[in-house]
């Protein structure tokens, strides 16, 4: 079974800092924060979607030193690895990947990667991390290249580094938004950071041309993958509403996500609605293969 990124440390008591709720998509509410955040209000800023589409049509691109592709270019990110904590798993060892896409308006990020300094989670996962300037610069991107981000959900090793990036927008479901406010979710000082811009969205969502946000929910209530349309037809990054490819084909070994979904039922509709995608390359969060549909 799959590993569930929670950290029992700071569970959730009433505290001043305020939270965001989405009522309808691109309007959102204050509401006391449940999380002991101790940061100032001021620390999180959401814009609407028409501000932010205003925003990326009027802000002007630095391209790197590579030429832009005519379509969108993924590119893989490994953050690091970790121990499994599960005794039947203690042979093996897990990874983190995200994914660079490069396109006309910058680099779009999906996942961070793993978070450092939280003693519970290292010493229950052993991470053998890389921090997302290290892991895009190998790549060939710079930090500042990227405009906008997903986390497909918010636990810590999926978006642990979301501190690195005050004031660019990052994508996430409102479900999972509040689950990490109201739940022993995640590592809160890994979420909410000064200059934080979260978009909270809810269902499906076409932040450019070409992209589009699917809610898959089953690993968690708010989780979410991305598809892309591409020179070599459409890609599915998973995130980790799949664990690997193995489990994507329907030949998944004791390393899987089922067993340990909160709710099997929505994990399997969002495993056949990807698969009903029929795309022609599919990547996963927890695996660094990656499946091609045969034939291709």
């Amino acid at each position: 079974m799959a590993p569930h990124w929670k950290c029992g440390s700071g569970q959730p008591v009433a505290g001043s800092n305020p939270a965001l709720s989405a009522t309808t998509p691109g309007a959102l509410e204050a509401k006391p924060c449940v999380a002991g955040c101790a940061a100032p209000l001021t620390h999180i800023r959401v814009r609407s979607r028409r501000m932010l589409a205003g925003a990326f049509a009027l802000a002007p691109f630095a391209p790197s030193r590579r030429l832009m592709p005519r379509l969108p270019e993924i590119t893989p990110i490994e953050y690091g690895t970790f121990r499994f904590p599960d005794p039947a798993l203690a042979r093996r060892r897990g990874v983190v990947v995200g994914y660079a896409i490069r396109h006309r308006g910058g680099v779009f990020l999906f996942d961070t990667g793993l978070g450092f300094g939280n003693a519970e989670l290292e010493e229950t996962y052993h991470p053998e991390a890389r921090r997302v300037e290290e892991a895009l610069a190998g790549a060939g991107f710079a930090i500042d290249d990227v405009t906008a981000i997903a986390n497909c959900h918010l636990h810590a090793d999926h978006a642990g580094q979301n501190l690195a990036f005050p004031g660019v927008p990052i994508y996430v479901q409102a479900a999972e938004w509040e689950l990490a406010h109201t739940t022993d979710h995640t590592i809160l000082e890994w979420v909410d950071f000064p200059g934080a811009t979260y978009l909270p969205l809810t269902g499906d969502h076409e932040p450019f041309d070409g992209f589009r946000i699917i809610a898959t929910p089953g690993h968690t209530k708010g989780h979410q993958s991305l598809a892309v349309q591409t020179d070599h037809g459409l890609v599915v990054l998973a995130g980790q509403a799949v664990y690997t490819l193995d489990e994507w084909v329907g030949n998944a070994d004791e390393l899987e996500g089922r067993s340990g979904a909160p709710d099997r039922d929505a994990y399997d509709r969002s495993l056949e609605r990807l698969r009903g995608l029929e795309p022609r390359h599919v990547y996963f969060g927890h695996d660094r293969r990656s499946w091609t549909r045969s034939g291709s």
